[in-house]
């Protein structure tokens, strides 16, 4: 699967979950994770999502751009299979009654409306965004580090179309 530019706006959320930075420094092909990811794990491993993930999350999306906000976009519908159960999953978190009557075009077309103009951040998109990258908890971690090579790969990973079979995949990798 070629990549896409446009996943390049999700570099820095990235950086940020595993650094605590949108910067990344790599010293002897090492790069050393910050202490809020290896909580983060911690909470992972409990069978519970990161709290870590969302607040970075969140604190990405309030400093996109129109642009990047743009890209997002675009990754979410590419995603479609994640943004469903995004809203799914926020459906039942929410225990409101679930309308199979209504229009889920329109719902998410005024939830990308609202995003674009600013005005707010629906919590269907941080939790496919948290889908989309919940493939970091699952690094082959050394001494509070991972490698360049690990790097590059989750990179790569993080920059296609999420098949089913990538899903699949990634968690038999680690299994």
């Amino acid at each position: 699967m070629k990549t896409k530019e446009y996943y390049a706006v999700l570099v820095p959320l990235i950086h940020l979950i595993l650094t605590g930075s949108k910067d990344i420094i790599i010293e002897d092909d090492r790069i050393k994770l910050s202490e809020g990811y290896f909580l983060s794990m911690e909470e992972y491993a409990k069978g519970k999502q990161s709290r870590y993930f969302y607040q970075c999350i969140h604190f990405f999306l309030e400093s996109v751009s129109q642009e990047e906000k743009a890209d997002i976009i675009k990754i979410l519908i590419e995603n479609d299979t994640l943004l469903l159960a995004a809203i799914m999953t926020d459906q039942l978190a929410s225990k409101k009654p679930i309308n199979l009557n209504q229009d889920s075009k329109a719902i998410f077309n005024k939830m990308m409306f609202v995003f674009l103009c600013g005005n707010n951040t629906d919590p269907v998109i941080h939790r496919t965004l948290y889908f989309y990258l919940e493939n970091l908890h699952r690094l082959d971690i050394r001494e509070l580090t991972i490698s360049k090579a690990e790097y590059n790969s989750l990179l790569k990973f993080n920059s296609k179309i999420r098949t089913n079979e990538d899903i699949l995949k990634m968690f038999r990798k680690h299994n």
